[in-house]
């Protein structure tokens, strides 16, 4: 039996964590951009990620602050940093770290699921073979979904003319 190095021990719980969103191997590695295969290596602990895509797939993945730590201290990246106390501000400004692009995608389709604190819209194409593929993921709070819908209900209403009162005379 192989002995359970970090690689193994991290591959494990990134795949634990994707399996519990039910998410699969395609979407995960689509929403950080590396290859399938990349992310399956990572999985059976066969590659350790790069610093920059371990962050990115815990980010994605909702990994808690406290498992967050415990799996960088175990990734060891640089063993004199890690020796140095743990910034809680710098950890929270990584997790906020999100690859941006200004492409626009388009779906045709949405599926709406609801959470605890919120709904997760997945806005989907037809892929190969007919199935659903995810093009954009986003969480949004039930607040921020009444304002849409709020404004959603506004921008769809007819507009209506004002009418002018005829001037009075002044007779």
């Amino acid at each position: 039996m192989r002995e359970q190095g970090p690689n193994n021990k991290i591959g494990e719980f990134l795949k634990r964590k994707r399996e519990t969103l039910n998410e699969s191997l395609a979407e995960v590695s689509g929403a950080v951009e590396i290859d399938i295969d990349t992310l399956q290596r990572i999985e059976i602990g066969v590659e350790m990620p790069s610093e920059d895509i371990l962050m990115l797939l815990m980010s994605h993945l909702r990994v808690s602050e406290p498992e967050a730590r415990k799996i960088l201290q175990l990734a060891n990246y640089n063993a004199s940093e890690s020796e140095q106390p743990f910034d809680e501000q710098m950890a929270r400004q990584i997790f906020m770290l999100m690859p941006w692009s200004a492409q626009v995608l388009y779906a045709d389709d949405l599926e709406i699921t609801m959470g605890d604190h919120g709904l997760v819209l997945n806005f989907v194409q037809p892929g190969a073979n007919g199935q659903p593929m995810p093009v954009s993921r986003i969480g949004i709070s039930y607040e921020l979904a009444v304002k849409l819908q709020r404004q959603l209900k506004i921008s769809t209403q007819p507009i209506k003319p004002k009418l002018i009162a005829p001037p009075k005379n002044k007779d």
